[in-house]
């Protein structure tokens, strides 16, 4: 089976204003997020061979994916001020609107160029160094076999992935193997049936965060040669001409460079900082997760059937940037956390990217379901369950606060929600009557637990 896709989205602009950002309540500007363009040609082969003997049915395939991508990624090149809320507000002691930091991108080796307002590039340079150009391909092999013995079906096999990064100055995972075993018993003359299974499940790269690597918000060797050279070997070499620097953080060296950005679209120039969110290290392995489930189900009367389960899941090596290298202890608060300073006023924030954060999940589930009859359905979920994970550094309100102890930061994920009840309802109207034949309503209730922290907020929404 041969397979080719080509999807693709533009995302550009429609203010080319820096961004301007309020931490945890509220964004302007051209925010450093999104991508302008993006486009990915997929070539996928892929074959599946099965036989059957006796009470076994085995399937061996394969599938091989190329991918070609092309991404136009302004990031910070619009420029970017963070604000506290005395500090845009013009509060004490600031009295004025200020930021307390500002970053923008620019190209190494070349002249500072000057800001158009009515472009989100100021000269094509900068548009061709924030594009980003790059293949990889995907091997994907697996085994199995389904026995079946009267009210018992066992299947078990095992699955190999293998995805290339070399454009990236990565190391190939190789050691991909996912071995999976899931059951299933009939019972009560086939009212009944208990299900349960294991297994690995390893997950591509979050090619988001590789990307950054060859984009403007990246880093690499050459940054960390600049504050700790014995350890840039462990980084991967590439890198883009395209930087982040910003200015002395601080109301009065980042409010004068911002308004001469904004008013008078001069670029920052002094002493200038190297920021690199992204630095990769070259042992940059595919994420997994180890799964196991056990679930019964059982059919009464009257349409109804219920079901009682639990679900487990480990994730294992997930990708983070949320830890900054550019700091070194310098004592401790009153309250007992450490206080840090920077390492080399030669760069600012410098995050280490690395596949070091795990994630556990553990939750029971109850259900209720009724099949249609006399005009109603309905389904009734219940969930129990706690989630606990590591920060994933994927936005600035995602971090370890202890860069040189990241065990403190291991809690309540923000992904969790401890309990939730969802009900499903679907009415038909009745047949005698013309004016609602085939008239169907259908109701959705969710009822939750709070989300005390989420990926948007990083605080209490809830006071």
């Amino acid at each position: 089976l041969f397979q080719f896709s080509r999807k693709s989205f533009t995302n550009m602009p429609l203010s080319f204003e820096p961004n301007l950002e309020l931490p945890n309540l509220a964004d302007f500007g051209k925010h450093i997020g999104p991508a302008d363009f993006y486009r990915e040609n997929r070539y996928q082969f892929s074959d599946t061979f099965s036989f059957v003997s006796r009470n076994h049915e085995v399937k061996v395939g394969f599938t091989f994916d190329h991918i070609r991508d092309d991404l136009l990624w302004s990031l910070t090149i619009p420029g970017l001020a963070i604000f506290t809320p005395e500090s845009f507000f013009g509060l004490p002691p600031f009295g004025r609107t200020v930021p307390v930091f500002f970053a923008v991108g620019i190209v190494r080796g070349e002249p500072l160029p000057t800001r158009d307002p009515s472009r989100l590039f100021p000269n094509p340079t900068y548009e061709k160094n924030a594009r980003t150009r790059y293949n990889h391909e995907i091997y994907e092999f697996f085994a199995q076999d389904q026995w079946r013995y009267r009210q018992l079906t066992l299947t078990y096999g095992v699955r190999y992935y293998l995805e290339t990064v070399a454009n990236f100055g990565l190391d190939t995972d190789r050691n991909n193997l996912q071995p999976r075993v899931g059951l299933a018993y009939g019972f009560a003359n086939g009212k009944g049936v208990i299900r349960a299974g294991a297994g690995v499940f390893v997950g591509p790269h979050m090619w988001s965060r590789l990307v950054n690597q060859l984009t403007c918000v990246g880093g690499g060797a050459d940054i960390i040669a600049l504050f700790d050279a014995p350890r840039a070997s462990f980084f991967s070499p590439a890198s883009t001409p395209c930087v982040t620097v910003n200015v002395i953080p601080g109301p009065f060296t980042s409010g004068p460079a911002f308004q001469r950005f904004v008013r008078q679209n001069q670029f920052p120039t002094g002493q200038l900082a190297y920021n690199a969110f992204t630095n990769l290290v070259r042992d940059m392995v595919n994420p997994y997760a180890v799964q196991w489930s056990l679930q019964v189900q059982y059919e009464l009367p009257g349409g109804l059937s219920t079901g009682i389960g639990y679900l487990g899941v480990r994730g294992l090596k997930v990708p983070s940037s949320g830890i900054q290298l550019n700091a070194q202890r310098v004592g401790m608060t009153p309250y007992g956390k450490a206080l840090y300073q920077p390492k080399s006023p030669l760069v600012g924030i410098v995050h280490l990217s690395f596949p070091g954060v795990d994630s556990s999940y553990h939750g029971g589930f109850l259900t209720v379901t009724k099949r249609m009859s006399h005009n109603i359905s309905f389904n009734l979920n219940y969930t129990f369950s706690k989630t606990l994970d590591y920060p994933t550094g994927y936005t600035f309100r995602d971090l370890f606060q202890d860069p040189q102890n990241a065990r403190l930061d291991w809690g309540l994920s923000n992904q969790h929600v401890g309990q939730r009840f969802v009900m499903s309802v679907l009415g038909e109207g009745p047949r005698r009557w013309w004016w609602t034949q085939g008239f169907k309503l259908g109701v959705i209730a969710t009822v939750q637990s709070p989300r005390y922290v989420s990926v948007f907020t990083g605080f209490d929404a809830n006071g």
